[in-house]
């Protein structure tokens, strides 16, 4: 999925906008709004166009203006329980069939 950060160019349209986007999830199921780990407002979908779509219609029948950033992640060391090992066997050539191994 394609997320992006949102913020409101006035500031008493944060409401607004968050009321927006709670109905432009309610008729489709791939967007979603939602704050993010520093409390940003991140919206996310299967890709760019698509939420430009949902910026472009919230800025025509709304009148919000918002700007957009790429997402902030938090830095540092993941948590143990979300940390994931992956145990895949290396080759250096493939296998082949009839042929003794070098």
């Amino acid at each position: 999925m394609f997320s992006l950060a949102v913020e409101s160019k006035s500031r008493g349209d944060e409401d607004k906008i968050s009321t927006a986007f709670r109905r432009c999830a309610e008729e489709d199921p791939c967007f979603i709004s939602e704050r993010g780990t520093g409390g940003e407002l991140v919206i996310r979908g299967m890709g760019e166009v698509q939420l430009r779509t949902y910026l472009g219609r919230m800025a025509r029948q709304y009148k919000l203006e918002v700007e957009t950033k790429p997402r902030a992640f938090r830095t540092g060391k993941p948590s143990p329980a979300r940390s994931v090992t992956l145990n895949t066997p290396t080759r250096s050539r493939p296998a082949v069939r009839g042929s003794s191994p070098a």
